[in-house]
């Protein structure tokens, strides 16, 4: 795994996604390597290859600094901003132990009294560390990325990840301290498609933690991915290219039956989907 430190002159950015304003990205990388990662275009910002993905983090060492100096502007406009930590990387990477840049812009956000919504999308326990400040924020949720209900696929799928048990409890013991949570359940990968039931199996023990409400996100079956997966496994990239060809994904009444049945929310109203 590579490491590097460099300097940023940004770290909160605007948003395209449809439900937060502002993005934060304290690392550049992911050492995680999950074989489904659409973020493997970051790498350009950086000089690495698409194929790297996964083998490298860059850490922006000065981005403490440059966040609170972002956020005092924002404040000083009065805006009540939903700030998300992180689009395309983990704000809790093993390399956040030593750095704990995610921590101390945590910490920033506390001292200012920010009142806006602070989310985090991680899949790490590690974020159970950070439970002290997080209780101390206004407004905050914890989601958690969630592909499989069993540890061996998601082994598979996102090779360097912790498992997907310790994400489980990291729910349920953010659940039992009063620290609002949702699942992220995505891409729906070739194992769901082929055995829609698993899904069943998947939601149940999200509903399990306490957890109230998800996201849903359809597979990407564009070739943007495609070729990581292919030169990964076999079986895995001919069920994928059978996917692709046929243009298959779970449908979202089914999706949502399952949903009700454990009485999770669905949010943004409806299931991602991708252009394809």
């Amino acid at each position: 795994m590579k490491y590097h430190e460099l300097d940023c002159k940004s770290v909160i950015t605007k948003s395209k996604l449809p439900d937060t304003d502002y993005v934060v990205n304290p690392y550049v990388g992911c050492s995680f390597s999950c074989l489904y990662c659409y973020a493997s275009f970051m790498g350009r910002f950086v000089g690495e290859s698409v194929e790297n993905w996964g083998n490298y983090v860059y850490i922006r060492k000065n981005s403490v600094e440059i966040f609170e100096k972002q956020l005092k502007k924002l404040l000083d406009k009065k805006l009540k901003s939903t700030i998300f930590f992180s689009s395309v990387t983990d704000p809790y990477l093993p390399i956040e132990k030593k750095y704990q840049l995610t921590r101390k812009m945590l910490e920033v956000l506390k001292n200012n009294h920010y009142l806006g919504l602070v989310s985090i999308l991680t899949k790490s326990a590690l974020v159970l560390r950070d439970i002290d400040v997080l209780q101390e924020l206004k407004d905050v949720e914890v989601g958690f990325t969630i592909i499989s209900a069993k540890d061996s696929i998601s082994k598979a799928l996102e090779i360097k990840a912790p498992s997907i048990t310790s994400r489980l409890h990291a729910l349920s013991e953010l659940n039992s301290q009063n620290i609002r949570t949702y699942a992220f359940i995505g891409p729906l990968l070739p194992h769901l498609v082929q055995n829609p039931l698993e899904l069943e199996s998947l939601i149940s023990l999200v509903a399990q933690t306490g957890t109230k409400s998800v996201y849903v996100e359809q597979m990407n079956l564009s070739s943007y991915i495609k070729q990581k997966i292919i030169s990964s496994d076999k079986t895995l990239a001919n069920t994928y290219l059978s996917l692709q060809k046929n243009k298959m994904q779970l449908n979202e009444d089914f999706i949502r039956g399952l949903l009700d049945k454990y009485g999770l929310h669905l949010r943004l109203g409806n299931v991602i989907e991708h252009n394809k």
